[in-house]
């Protein structure tokens, strides 16, 4: 009984040892591909996937992010705000961004003002 699970044990250290050299020579493989690229940052293993990091992509799609701000007008006030602060209503189909609550209502009265 015990010379079975020594055999299953070893078995299973033997798997791992081969898992682990594969893995390591597709890791080696990918670093001499890129070994002459001056913005490799590391690399990631996910799911068994080996990808190079580069410093320029994420550089650049931080800078993206910021540089990326949706704006919109209030009708009342004439102020630049961005589309997620501002308050949102539906008037006839059209959309509206205010700054505050009292243009909103300010708006609300000028239009039903001009309904009269």
């Amino acid at each position: 009984m015990l010379s079975i699970i020594g055999n299953i044990f070893m078995i299973m250290i033997l798997w791992g040892t081969i898992n682990f050299i594969f893995h390591m020579l597709r890791i080696r493989k990918i670093m001499r591909k890129n070994e002459n690229n001056p913005n490799i940052k590391g690399i990631k293993i996910v799911n068994g996937q080996v990808e190079v990091i580069e410093k320029d992509k994420e550089v650049f799609t931080a800078e993206v992010k910021e540089e990326v701000k949706d704006l919109v007008k209030d009708p009342v006030c004439d102020t630049e705000l961005e589309r997620s602060k501002a308050y949102h209503m539906i008037k006839d189909g059209e959309s509206h961004y205010f700054c505050s609550w009292d243009c909103r209502e300010k708006f609300l009265e000028s239009n039903d003002e001009e309904h009269l």
